[in-house]
């Protein structure tokens, strides 16, 4: 983002656009609160009693049928039998053309799966929570009412500290059997029994609280998945699971709890919420002085709403500045981890300028839509944007921003904000100080073209508009920051002297603007590509923590993590930038390599070929790991991408013919040894990694063994490859080898010291 600072904001701001979606000529949508399997939830006013509600939509046009509909009403019936300040109260229930609908009151705060979502639990605040949903749980069965459906979802921990339990959607009469009906519910929560369509009680209730319990104190759930047959195998053979195995300081008596509630026979479970309450109140916790949350990944929420910003539309001469001003959009949307917000070249790839930009949605697979545009009204630029909801094409928020072109950015800014309210997240959007026009216009032109361009070639003109920005205006931390950035880029890709000079403006960037991510980041590259891993990590750890929604930071961030060992936050945070982003991650290579790593083999070939031109160089990377398991890859050496950089296309045909034959005649090792000497250390150190995977896979130890130490003093970190990579596994017990894997452990060490030093300074 553009430098931040205080001054004043956009010049006017009108909501003279459309206003919201309103339902049976009663409840104006306010924005979006999630979306589940029965439905999708708004926050509304009803203007009959001036007051904000819940408003849940069931369409009938989505396949779901007479019965769905028929649970619809269900919900509400069997709500109102239950009496409790631990249930949500239902309101109303209507039709609104083909959507049926209730209202429900409306708590403010977060659901139980986005608190987990920043880590386990303490045991106190495990078992405060448990109390009061037990509670909720009890007045339900004591009304013969079973709920079939809990999860962490289904209970709201309000902002004013109550706990309650909310949609009982599939709710049924405690004495129903679900024999003769479909399974329903979330397969992660589901009892044996219910997952064998078998006669259910509250012991199946019990269950799925267990269930709750686990992942209040691991952080994730007992068991993974979708698949029906699979997780009832897994719950049928297998001894219940014990959050102990899992997670520190969990106190015997609650994980003997946790165990019995998950026992597979409904007999050796507590009877009923009353029977669990009773057991809860009993226990005695006073000893425990365990945090709120553990340390976690900073990852966007599991249960973090999708969005995609859409290209503004705009006339000929406003394109590049709105091209700008929309990357400016995603980038302040991407603040916050309760949001998954999609690149904008993916948005762009999907978008059809005459196509519903519902249709966009649905093909990038988000909840909402943000259309918009940008004019010229006199001397002033109008900024109008809606948010659309994708499911339903609801409008969800619309409005138009008049700006001076020095304000433009922060009109931006206050888009981001806006729509974010409309999602209803808060963005803590710094004031942004007023940019000279001309400055603001070539960094919003150079940041669209720097989203894309890594090759030399590509990148010269973006650096060419980034020093002139610069240059009008020297104090702005988002262009320092930008133009960083792009000189670290040049460095990598082979002009090093560039790196110097990269890594002083990222510290000035930083500088000037302490809680811009983009500068972190900036550090972070400049330290990565000249080869200072460790305070790469550092810098990394920042910029996540603060852009959180942004994929390649977290690829980046992922694939450094990966390389130290620590294998389970680099899958995590690898996963998140694929969420972010499928299809266009820069991570992909590295996430396929950690599925390999972890025996995951299946999902690795199918994430590489999902992804990859089998022309591109992620094509090599499909053969390399086809080599690590000792079989051949049928690509074609010849048919590479012609705008591949300097020597990659020759380097790429290389690699593909020795995958395909797996030998190296002597004119081809000495034209991969060539290879080695590439400006870049981070570049030089991976084709060393490479050429020593070449040699050790034909039996050349002795050369192998050079080429890693060649990799080592180019600042090889990887100590997970060393000791992971299968076809480096025979020389493992050879004395020049483990001397050289000390150095790396040693390396790899000091990066993640550096990396737990930063997550201490992020820790909220």
């Amino acid at each position: 983002m553009l430098g931040t600072g205080v001054g004043p904001g956009p010049s006017t701001a009108s909501d003279s656009s459309p206003p919201s979606h309103v339902i049976a000529h009663r409840y104006t949508i306010l924005g979006l609160l999630g979306m589940g399997g029965m439905g999708r939830v708004y926050r509304a006013h009803d203007r009959t009693l001036d007051e904000v509600v819940a408003l849940k939509i069931l369409r009938s046009d989505r396949s779901l049928g007479v019965a769905s509909i028929e649970a619809f009403r269900q919900e509400v019936k069997l709500a109102r039998r239950v009496t409790s300040p631990h249930v949500v109260r239902t309101f109303d229930v209507g039709e609104h053309g083909d959507d049926h609908f209730l209202t429900m009151e409306y708590l403010e705060g977060r659901s139980l799966a986005r608190l987990i979502d920043d880590g386990p639990l303490g045991a106190l605040d495990v078992l405060r929570i448990a109390r009061a949903a037990a509670a909720g749980i009890a007045a339900a069965h004591a009304a013969a009412v079973l709920h079939r459906d809990l999860k962490s979802d289904n209970i709201l921990v309000a902002a004013d500290g109550r706990i309650a339990i909310t949609d009982f959607g599939i709710a049924r009469l405690a004495h129903a059997s679900a024999a003769s009906e479909e399974i329903v519910g979330t397969p992660a929560y589901m009892a044996p029994e219910q997952l064998q369509s078998a006669t259910i009680g509250p012991p199946a209730d019990v269950y799925a609280f267990g269930a709750i319990l686990f992942e209040m104190l691991v952080g994730r759930r007992p068991f993974a998945g979708t698949d029906l047959l699979q997780l009832a195998v897994a719950r049928l053979t297998s001894p219940p699971p014990d959050p102990r195995a899992h997670a520190r300081a969990v106190p015997d008596a609650l994980a003997e709890f946790v165990v019995r509630c998950l026992a597979v026979d409904p007999e050796q479970r507590f009877a009923d919420g009353a029977d669990l309450v009773r057991a809860l109140a009993a226990l005695e916790l006073r000893a425990i002085t365990s945090p709120i949350h553990e340390p976690g990944p900073l990852v966007p929420h599991r249960t973090s709403r999708s969005i995609a910003v859409l290209p503004l539309r705009a006339p000929a001469e406003l394109a590049e500045l709105a091209e700008g001003l929309a990357e400016e959009i995603v980038d302040t949307l991407s603040m916050t981890r309760e949001l998954r917000v999609r690149p904008l070249v993916s948005a762009r790839a999907a978008h059809r300028p005459d196509e519903d930009p519902a249709i966009t949605g649905r093909a990038l697979g988000v909840e909402v839509v943000v259309d918009g545009s940008l004019r010229r009204i006199g001397d002033t630029l109008r900024l109008s944007a809606r948010a659309i909801g994708v499911a339903d094409g609801f409008q969800l928020w619309a409005s138009r921003i008049d700006s001076r072109p020095e304000s433009l950015l922060a009109a931006a800014d206050e888009v981001a904000r806006l729509v974010a309210r409309a999602l209803t997240v808060e963005l803590d959007v710094p004031l942004r100080r007023d940019v000279d026009p001309r400055a603001a216009a070539l960094y919003l032109e150079a940041k669209g073209k720097l989203r894309t361009s890594w090759m030399i070639g590509r990148l010269e003109q973006p650096v060419a508009l980034l020093e002139e920005a610069l240059r009008l205006a020297p104090d702005d931390g988002g262009i320092t920051a930008a133009l960083s950035t792009a000189l670290s880029r040049l460095g990598f890709m082979g002009t090093r002297t560039m790196l110097p000079r990269a890594r002083l403006l990222a510290e000035r960037a930083v500088a000037l603007a302490p809680a811009d991510g983009e500068a972190w980041y900036a550090l972070a590259i400049a330290h990565l590509y000249a080869g200072d891993v460790a305070e790469a990590a550092h810098a990394l750890v920042r910029a996540v923590g603060l852009t959180p929604g942004v994929a390649i930071v977290q690829a980046m961030l992922g694939a450094v993590l990966l390389e130290v060992g620590a294998f389970d936050d680099a899958l995590a945070h690898l996963e998140a930038a694929r969420a972010l982003d499928p299809g266009h991650s820069l991570g992909t290579s590295d996430l396929a390599r950690a599925y390999l790593y972890a025996g995951r083999d299946v999902e690795c070939f199918a994430l590489l070929r999902e992804d990859a031109d089998p022309t591109s160089f992620t094509g090599v990377t499909i053969g390399r790991f086809k080599a690590w398991r000792g079989e051949r890859y049928e690509g074609n050496p010849h048919a590479i991408a012609a705008d591949l950089p300097n020597d990659f296309a020759p380097y790429t045909r290389m690699l593909f013919a020795f995958y395909r034959t797996h030998e190296l005649p002597p004119d081809r090792l000495a034209d991969l040894l060539g290879t080695l000497e590439t400006p870049s250390p981070r570049l030089r150190a991976a084709r060393a990694q490479f050429a020593a995977e070449f040699l050790a896979l034909v039996g050349d130890h002795a050369r192998a063994l050079d080429c890693i130490e060649r990799s080592i003093a180019a600042g090889l970190q990887d100590h997970y490859w060393l000791q992971h990579c299968p076809l480096l596994a025979p020389m493992h017990e050879l004395p020049r080898f483990r001397a050289l894997a000390a150095i790396v452990e040693t390396r790899a060490a000091t990066v993640l010291a550096r990396l737990r030093a930063a997550l201490v300074d992020v820790a909220p």
